[in-house]
């Protein structure tokens, strides 16, 4: 895979043509509630400023289920997961529908409380499948739950797979506590596993 490159909608040029290119795009954004405030015209409006990436990845997306079908994107195929019987969560992916792709039934984590999938989604600009990684932790509270389970979930990835893994989503962890054991755990998983921190020169919360 390409080197990773990490740019805020800010600062790409409007109407940037990615089409010829062999990287591959994805977009995310924790919308928190893709239903209200006109929010999904605001996401049309910025998608349209990014040319349209190959991918986009929508955390607390507070749909129910089915309701994906009123929040289609023209020329995408959009997967839905539902966060258990809570009010709010949800993970809504879009990928192109010139991509093959398929959700990895034995890579996914779906609670009341966090979630974790996974796809194997093919770009005819790749030889070979991307396997994407996302997830959602909706508070600092829930850390230690959280943790625990995503590293189960992370020791099952062969590593075939984790060669070619994105991983992305709101994990409300706070990586700066070097204090605590399960944090450095975490992210040891991702140092161990030869991953590289996207978000590194950008805060994440403000």
């Amino acid at each position: 895979m390409e080197e990773l490159t990490y740019s805020s909608v800010e600062s790409c040029s409007k109407h940037e043509d990615f089409s010829h290119s062999k990287s591959i795009q994805i977009f995310y954004l924790n919308i928190r509630s893709i239903r209200v405030n006109d929010k999904f015209s605001e996401l049309k409006l910025k998608l349209d400023l990014l040319n349209y990436p190959d991918v986009i990845v929508l955390t607390e997306s507070w749909l129910g289920e089915g309701e994906e079908v009123y929040f289609q994107l023209s020329g995408y195929e959009g997967i839905s997961f539902v966060r258990g019987q809570k009010r709010g969560g949800g993970i809504l992916i879009y990928v192109k529908k010139d991509c093959d792709y398929s959700v990895i039934s034995n890579f996914i984590c779906d609670t009341n409380n966090h979630q974790i999938v996974t796809l194997s989604i093919v770009l005819s600009k790749l030889n070979e499948p991307l396997y994407l990684t996302a997830a959602y932790n909706p508070s600092a509270l829930n850390a230690q739950n959280f943790i625990n389970e995503f590293l189960s979930h992370a020791s099952q990835i062969p590593e075939y797979f984790i060669r070619k893994t994105v991983i992305l989503g709101d994990f409300n962890i706070d990586i700066l506590n070097c204090d605590s054991e399960l944090v450095i755990a975490y992210l040891s998983w991702y140092t161990s596993n030869n991953f590289v921190l996207a978000t590194q020169k950008y805060p994440t919360r403000i």
